[in-house]
């Protein structure tokens, strides 16, 4: 795709903006989408606007004010730290395209792969690591880890070759923001401070909290009901990676010197072609797919290319930068709560009415070969911001796109919302178009001819085994449930009874207790997972809950009861005493422990992953 040439640009009216965005978020506020809402809009150099919509904090009713209400930003802070890096490059004191070992003084990456991590990759988001959210946040700033003690300890393992596949990564971010400590001998705060919020006017924003930004603070809340209720503030031991809070004030004139070629005022924060290369695409799945820049994301919305950063969490904030840069206008909004669709609404409101489409970007139809494409196509995906090795993993079961065949077209959805759906038609090779919406969909072969991955805009998913599906794992783990309810239900009144035990030998009622035992466990270790999980969401973002550690040491008592159940069972069944019935059934009932088992240690569910 390519961007609308300048002679077809629209001249913008900034009346016209003033009066949507003021009717967009006064009737969004109406319909309680949002406490408090802050929007500046940047336009050749200058804020044209200033929203400021709703509440900092509900209780009090102190309204959002642009220049002194402070937002966590999350993820955009990502954008400053890749401009952090971007300056040493422009000094010479990192060469994006060398190995990150050679600037790491406190630990070594190790050798995963043959080829080593860059900063080129840590910056687009294709360094290759695994990802895991729990213990990355502290209830406090007091409790922050330290940048360099948090890297060196938690940085997850490389699961992926560098430079080839886009893995969305905060730790990658951390780690780069390591780098920015460790050349420079600044704290990471310190250095962000003095070269890029100073120089920028950003008087009102800082990676650490002072006492006069907490009065300014716009308190998170959870949409609930139809109402909101307090939320949660996350404080970021991968602070490169999200942990800047600012006012929308002063986000607008970060905007301004990225769009102003690196300048603001009369500061040169970075040299036009430092810029032209920090906005430049770096890495895309596909020619026809957008890409990733350095700290910004790639969009096409009505043919004009979009550089683009959000940042969220779903406790209680959400913000995003815009920017057009071939137009010299862009955007920060952020919110006092988490809804991305509010923001997706925006933008692409904004854009169909100030910069509506000008050309087809469509690409035209291909035949679809029904049965290669069945085989090829389908199947079930997951995306790579996924984690490999903690007990995250399961969320994997939740989170699975399952491509399908429809007539001529590509169907796609997640099975946990049927909403979801989507269709795809063939526009090239291994190339897919939504029907809707025009984005494109792209998949990845590999010397087999094996599809591995598919890639949607700049997000990219891996094909899963079939075994691992989540209707095949969900259908298995209900069937293991079933039995060992079955066992744990009907055995006491049965098998177990007295009467029937009376003329038994010790090793029949030994066996026939044991795997009774067994069932139990495991429906105990079931129930209990279930309700720590639901109960310490929160409590994961700040490390492994004490409950938690402990429980996932029951498998190993699960595994020893195993072991002496299939010996007994062994028994049992060779002596042939009971009746058929209750011998087939203690048979299953020990199989489908093992089966369990093997379950937990596939989804990372044994305190062997979590030590």
């Amino acid at each position: 795709m390519n961007s609308i040439s300048a002679k077809t640009t629209p001249t913008l009216s900034l009346e016209e903006l003033h009066q949507f965005a003021d009717q967009f978020f006064t009737e969004a506020q109406m319909n309680n989408k949002f406490p408090g809402a802050a929007l500046v809009i940047v336009k050749d150099g200058e804020i044209v606007f200033s929203g400021e919509y709703g509440y900092a904090d509900l209780d009090s009713r102190t309204p959002v004010n642009t220049d002194q209400t402070v937002f966590f930003v999350e993820s955009v802070t990502k954008s400053f730290t890749a401009t952090a890096i971007m300056q040493l490059a422009e000094k010479e004191l990192i060469d994006l395209h060398a190995d990150v070992n050679e600037y790491l003084v406190s630990f070594q990456l190790e050798s995963a792969f043959s080829k080593p991590v860059t900063a080129a990759d840590l910056l687009a988001h294709t360094g290759g690591f695994d990802d895991t959210d729990i213990g990355a946040y502290a209830k406090t700033e007091d409790e922050v880890i330290p940048l360099k003690d948090y890297v060196k300890n938690h940085l997850p393992a490389r699961v992926l070759p560098p430079g080839e596949i886009v893995s969305y990564s905060n730790h990658g971010y951390a780690l780069a923001g390591l780098l920015v400590e460790e050349i420079t001998a600044m704290k990471f705060a310190d250095y962000m401070e003095e070269e890029i919020l100073k120089p920028l006017d950003m008087n009102n924003s800082s990676f650490i909290l002072s006492p006069e930004m907490e009065q300014h603070l716009a308190l998170p809340y959870l949409l609930q009901n139809d109402s909101f209720s307090p939320g949660f503030f996350l404080f970021h031991n991968y602070s490169p990676a999200g942990g800047l809070k600012a006012t929308a004030r002063d986000m607008a004139n970060f905007i301004i010197a990225h769009l102003e070629n690196g300048r603001y005022n009369d500061h040169q924060l970075l040299q036009e072609s430092t810029i032209k290369e920090m906005h430049r695409r770096q890495f895309t799945h596909h020619d026809k797919l957008p890409g990733w820049a350095f700290g910004f994301y790639e969009n096409y919305i009505n043919g004009y290319r979009c550089l683009v950063h959000g940042g969220s969490n779903r406790l209680g904030h959400s913000s995003q930068l815009f920017m057009l840069p071939d137009e010299n206008f862009g955007y920060f909004l952020s919110l006092n709560t988490f809804n991305l669709d509010l923001h997706d609404q925006f933008l692409a409101e904004l854009m169909d009415k100030f910069y509506p489409e000008k050309e087809e970007t469509r690409l035209a139809q291909l035949a679809l070969d029904h049965d290669e494409q069945l085989n090829k196509y389908s199947g079930h995906y997951f995306s790579t911001r996924q984690s490999r090795n903690s007990v995250e993993k399961i969320m994997l079961l939740l989170g699975q796109l399952q491509v399908g065949l429809e007539a001529d077209k590509l169907t796609a959805a997640y099975p946990q919302g049927e909403d979801t759906s989507s269709e795809w038609v063939k526009v090239g090779p291994l190339l897919f178009q939504n029907t809707d919406t025009g984005s494109l969909m792209a998949f990845r072969e590999n010397e087999e001819g094996q599809v591995t991955y598919l890639f949607i805009d700049n997000q990219a998913y891996e094909r899963l085994p079939w075994y691992t599906a989540a209707p095949l794992q969900v259908a298995g783990l209900a069937l293991l449930i079933l039995i060992f309810l079955t066992a744990a239900a009907i055995w006491p009144f049965t098998c177990l009874r007295k009467s029937y035990l009376q003329d038994r030998l010790k090793a029949d009622k030994t066996g026939l207790y044991l795997a009774w035992v067994l069932a139990v466990a495991n429906l105990f270790f079931l129930v209990s997972l279930a309700i720590i999980f639901l109960n310490y969401q929160v409590e994961l973002a700040f490390g492994m809950p004490g409950l938690l550690k402990l429980l996932l040491l029951v498998p190993y008592a699960i595994l020893a009861l195993t072991a002496a159940a299939f010996f007994y069972a062994g028994k049992i069944l060779k002596e042939k005493r009971l009746t058929p019935c209750c011998r087939i059934h203690l048979a299953i009932t020990t199989l489908c422990s093992a089966g369990f088992l093997y379950f937990l240690y596939f989804w990372n569910l044994m305190g062997l992953y979590n030590g």
